[in-house]
């Protein structure tokens, strides 16, 4: 019997199914298993029967509405037709037919699948599809498979005539659906198989702090968007399939992205874990109704909910990008190989980060900086309410009155002062640094405010031409952006954001020999100006040495954490990098 995870070579186009068995082989990679089809408005209506004459044992393939019946026999001199039915050559049936034998006579990893049937999302499963082909003795079997286990690999089954539960390589099922997917036209992921993804302990271990009611949703993406980017670009797309139904007929196929399809199993398996979290599936276009409040519950705009999975425990969320759940190993020939899932550590860290307390950030009014509840372009209720979401308790701290800095402030944050802060504040500044107290520092350029001179300093850091802005765009986004680059070798920015951060109206900073005792001082980020020698700081930070102690942040700009520029399309990274600053100086 031959063995079905082994493709035959030389694939052969759907309009000469008969001429060959070649044309039971798909092209590698082309069908990545996953939970659903977007599909265009024509592909939901049925397809159309053929002319329904039997011309021997036929092979049915069933998922959910949509059937598939090859016929043994001869084809038709037009070739086959997008239809119910279709006929094969004899030697194509006979090889098919072998394939689906070997499905159901599996027995490796067959614990496994007992395991999967055993489990409670096993015995809630229903079949995604159903296979049905005759067998030796003139009788007919069906092998029903349920879902493809993301971390084994594995597709699970039952054989109907036994009810044994098999377990078969994906890569098998990979090869049998793609085989499937052309002879019913090209219709990609129509045997599609949705993801089970089981918990690790680590996952498991976080789920058990879950207290309060958790949602877990993903947002499938425009589907239109995904199309008119493969149209635009003159190539298909990997999750866009075009074919040709007739001569007068074009059908296009869109399916979830790896990523997508196992954050829904992520999503499930979070639901099945504990009688608190509850899962959610929502499509960007035909639910846009419930992605709008979604989106402002976690301080995003609509468009930025595509292919994500968001978690929330009340004010707090984390919204996880589908494509971190996944990689992709190079394989011996250069190439891509299949998608695997990767997502349990950035599952485990989204959930820790759901449930700790970060402290408390204490942000300075008083001296004309930005307000955290303002929601317009220049305030700083976006970031507020993200910080909220990322664990930390975000409050104002009005150091004209303050004498002291609280003990209870993990960090202090001078958003855009304008104003000087006069001796007391900066007195009591001073002292919470010297006990290990963070602050961050936020400048306002081309205002020219620069406060704690002498603090910042004795750390190494100066502001040398505070009134000198590098550009100015306050009033557009689209010239003289500085894009921002990150250096990777402080150790503790390597695991910052990497997506593309912007500033507009940043000065310069300039970092030297720390007079502290024990501190250090380090350019954290430079502008990525190719005309600048060498590239102006635009972020800089002083720290202690020894252990646990002083941290101090200086950015040459606030605007970039305003409402009007976190809302924008350009500076996708910068929230990620407030986050990720902030998350660092209150460690």
């Amino acid at each position: 019997m031959a063995d079905p995870r082994v493709p035959h070579p030389h694939p052969q186009p759907p309009s000469r199914v008969g001429a060959s068995a070649r044309v039971l082989v798909p092209i590698v990679g082309v069908l990545a298993v996953s939970t659903a089809v977007f599909a265009l408005l024509w592909l939901l209506s049925p397809l159309p029967g053929a002319d329904g004459r039997a011309r021997g044992r036929q092979i049915a393939a069933r998922a959910g509405a949509r059937r598939l019946t090859l016929v043994e026999g001869g084809l038709e001199e037009s070739g086959p037709q997008l239809a119910l039915e279709t006929a094969l050559a004899t030697a194509d049936f006979a090889k098919l037919l072998e394939q689906l034998l070997a499905l159901a006579s599996a027995q490796e990893a067959s614990q496994q699948a007992e395991a999967f049937f055993r489990s409670n999302a096993g015995q809630n499963a229903t079949p995604a599809v159903t296979l049905t082909f005759p067998q030796d003795d003139g009788q007919t079997e069906t092998v029903d498979l349920y879902c493809v286990d993301a971390q084994r690999h594995l597709c699970y089954g039952r054989v109907g005539g036994t009810g044994q539960a098999v377990a078969i390589p994906d890569e098998t099922y990979r090869v049998l659906a793609g085989v499937l997917a052309r002879l019913s036209g090209d219709t990609l992921g129509s045997f599609a198989l949705p993801y089970h993804v089981p918990l690790s302990d680590a996952v498991r271990q976080q789920v058990g702090k879950v207290q309060h009611a958790l949602v877990a949703t993903t947002v499938a993406d425009d589907a239109r968007r995904q199309l008119q980017a493969a149209a635009t670009s003159g190539a298909s797309g990997a999750h866009v399939t075009v074919g040709r139904a007739d001569a007068l007929t074009v059908r296009a196929t869109l399916r979830l992205s790896a990523g997508l399809a196992m954050a829904r199993g992520v999503a499930e398996a979070l639901d099945r874990a504990s009688p608190k979290i509850t899962s959610r599936h929502l499509d960007a276009v035909a639910d846009a109704k419930a992605v709008k409040p979604l989106a402002a519950a976690v301080q995003h705009s609509p468009e930025e909910l595509g292919d994500v999975l968001v978690l929330q425990v009340g004010e707090r969320s984390r919204v996880l990008p589908a494509s971190t759940l996944v990689s992709r190993e190079a394989l011996p020939d250069g190439s891509q190989g299949p998608e695997r899932f990767a997502g349990t550590d950035v599952l485990t860290k989204a959930l820790a980060d759901l449930f700790a307390d970060r402290g408390r950030v204490c942000f300075a009014v008083g001296h004309g900086e930005r307000r955290l509840e303002t929601t317009g372009g220049g305030g700083l209720s976006r970031s507020a309410g993200r910080l909220r979401g990322r664990g930390f308790r975000v409050s104002e701290l009005d150091l004209a009155r303050a004498a002291t800095i609280p003990k209870d402030c993990a960090a202090l944050v001078l958003a855009g002062p304008t104003r000087p802060l006069g001796a007391a504040a900066e007195k009591a500044i001073a002292a919470y640094v010297a006990a290990g107290g963070r602050v961050a520092l936020m400048l306002d350029p081309p205002k020219g405010v620069v406060p704690l001179v002498a603090l910042l300093q004795r750390h190494g850091i100066a502001v040398p031409k505070p009134t000198e802005a590098l550009v100015d765009s306050r009033g557009d986004l689209e010239p003289g952006l500085l894009l921002l680059h990150l250096a990777r070798d402080t150790g503790f920015t390597a695991s910052w954001t990497r997506r593309p951060a912007i500033f507009l109206t940043g000065c310069a900073l300039t970092v030297g020999d720390a007079q502290v005792e024990g501190a250090e001082a380090m350019a954290v980020a430079r502008s990525l100006d190719p005309g600048a020698q060498p590239p102006p700081v635009l972020i800089a930070a002083s720290r202690s040495t020894r252990g646990k102690g002083h941290k101090l942040l200086v950015f040459g700009d606030v605007d970039v954490f305003s409402n009007r520029v976190l809302s924008s399309p350009l500076a996708p990274g910068n929230l990620p990098l407030l986050l990720d600053a902030l998350t660092w100086l209150a460690e």
